[in-house]
């Protein structure tokens, strides 16, 4: 008996429409990424740890661009294997403005391809990569083996975006609160006597 039976490929490509996976962001809530591709571009980040060296890197190149992210309509999510707790810790530190999504089980890594299976107990299998997706869930751009420090100058050439302008230079370091200084009212410095007008007595 003849089969008209068709197997999927296991791995998505450049072309491929996204599939529906649902995954909880940092604060819990289901992403439905699907349906946000749906009218908006949407930018995949897939880096191995929170709190990574490399992965803070990559992270905060695309938080200090994300003014002009917005601007374009962008989304933007991470996504590792991480919990929503050190998702959330990772987020708040670094002042993170995108959602990071929870791949627990890594489907979605797996469905791109990003999982190395062969790495020893205690490191991550996540291989750090990009995907771009068009609005309308298709898949325009599949980037593997992203090197952080040029992470966001590659998103900007596929995206074809505008030179980023006064953007101040990505860091790693942690955001912290601005520390409000006390400002003393100024000291007024003693007048000097005025010269005198009257004619000064040079007789000896």
């Amino acid at each position: 008996m003849e089969s008209h039976a068709t197997t999927r490929p296991s791995v998505l490509r450049v072309g491929d429409e996204l599939p529906r996976l649902d995954l909880l962001d940092e604060q819990g809530q289901i992403v439905d990424l699907r349906a946000v591709s749906r009218d908006s571009t949407v930018i995949l980040f897939f880096y191995p740890r929170d709190n990574g060296i490399r992965c803070r890197t990559q992270a905060c190149g695309i938080r200090d661009s994300w003014p002009l992210l917005r601007s374009e309509g962008i989304e933007v999510f991470g996504v590792n294997h991480g919990s929503a707790e050190s998702h959330l810790r990772f987020k708040d530190r670094y002042g993170l403005p995108f959602p990071l999504l929870v791949d627990r089980d890594l489907h979605l890594a797996r469905a791109f391809g990003f999982v190395n299976s062969w790495m020893p107990p205690g490191v991550s299998p996540l291989t750090r990569s990009t995907v771009i997706i068009d609005p309308g869930g298709t898949i325009r751009v599949i980037i593997p083996k992203v090197k952080p420090a040029s992470h966001f100058d590659i998103l900007r050439a596929n995206l074809g975006l505008r030179e980023r302008v006064d953007a101040p230079p990505a860091s790693a370091e942690p955001v912290e609160a601005p520390v409000e200084v006390p400002v003393e009212a100024p000291v007024e410095a003693p007048v000097a006597n005025a010269p005198s007008d009257e004619p000064t007595d040079r007789t000896v």
